[in-house]
């Protein structure tokens, strides 16, 4: 499917192409799989400079099914979003082919009640309106960025800190970038797109 969005259709028929795409990959989901995204803009770009495994991901969320429609729960700080509070949204409007060049889905191996738990901490968050942590501050719970809301949340569902391993800056200073989110070998990556 990557080669024949190398060919670059016209427009209309690349973007007929890119929502089967994302439709597509919308099938594999599962409660508490995360869902990673490929930004166009320039923030995203530098976002994706954090990572030092795989520079191919800027931002990413929690995917989860509500009435009837898979929504993404995530965390940003945008002009769309000036106070940065958890936000959730529609699955396909997260993977916007016009603001993204990649999506991917990874699942992480719980158990039921594991997942439970992780889809139940996100929710918890968001109705406490978690603010979007400008500072980066993995000690502090009150405010998170995207990649924490998950680590955290994962931590709180398994009690188990080998799933993710965060990164040490040049500072000192650990942070959860979001290749650390799928670096371990027990974490699968579900499906790939590319628009």
């Amino acid at each position: 499917m990557q080669w024949l969005l190398s060919c670059k259709p016209a427009i209309k028929e690349q973007q007929l192409l890119s929502i089967q795409l994302t439709d597509s990959l919308q099938n594999f989901l599962q409660n508490g799989d995360v869902v990673l995204r490929a930004g166009r803009d320039e923030v995203s770009k530098l976002f994706k400079l954090a990572n030092t495994k795989d520079q191919q991901f800027s931002h990413c969320g929690v995917a989860l099914f509500e009435d009837n429609k898979w929504v993404v729960y995530h965390l940003i700080a945008t002009s769309n979003n000036p106070k940065g509070a958890i936000i959730k949204e529609p699955f396909a409007s997260f993977l916007k082919p016009e603001n993204n060049s990649d999506g991917a889905i990874i699942r992480y191996p719980f158990d039921s009640i594991q997942r439970l738990d992780f889809c139940n901490a996100i929710k918890k968050h968001y109705a406490h309106k978690i603010k979007f942590d400008h500072s980066f501050d993995l000690k502090n719970d009150d405010k998170m960025y995207c990649s924490e809301l998950i680590y955290k949340s994962l931590l709180q569902a398994t009690k188990d800190r080998r799933l993710i391993k965060p990164t040490i800056s040049k500072m000192g200073t650990e942070y959860i970038a979001i290749d650390d989110l799928y670096a371990q070998p027990t974490t699968k990556i579900i499906g790939k797109i590319a628009y």
